[in-house]
């Protein structure tokens, strides 16, 4: 009975944790092109670009980031998002904010 009133005590002390935790990845860190940006979607894509050796530059990558969500916005915007060309270029933007350092 001891354990069971232990493990509902420690479980009342870890929710506020994880709750807190699960807010901030839906707290929206930015708006770029009238879409709003959750903090979570913006850490994966870093954490993604990280190398075990380094560790990119923030401020470069945020500006990266942006540029591409604007590039993407916009190509949608006018209907460029189904052209070959704009298909590759995506590509090359997703590769290059994979790799920066």
């Amino acid at each position: 009975m001891k354990i069971r009133s232990l493990l509902t005590v420690f479980f009342t002390l870890l929710l506020p944790v994880i709750s807190v935790a699960q807010d901030l990845n839906d707290r929206i860190l930015m708006t770029v092109a009238g879409s709003e940006i959750p903090a979570g979607e913006f850490i994966r894509m870093y954490n993604k670009s990280i190398e075990p050796d380094s560790q990119p530059d923030i401020d470069s990558y945020l500006q990266q980031y942006i540029t591409f969500k604007l590039k993407v916005a916009d190509a949608v915007s006018q209907g460029y998002d189904t052209t070959m060309t704009f298909r590759n270029e995506l590509n090359g933007y997703r590769n290059q904010l994979a790799r920066i350092t």
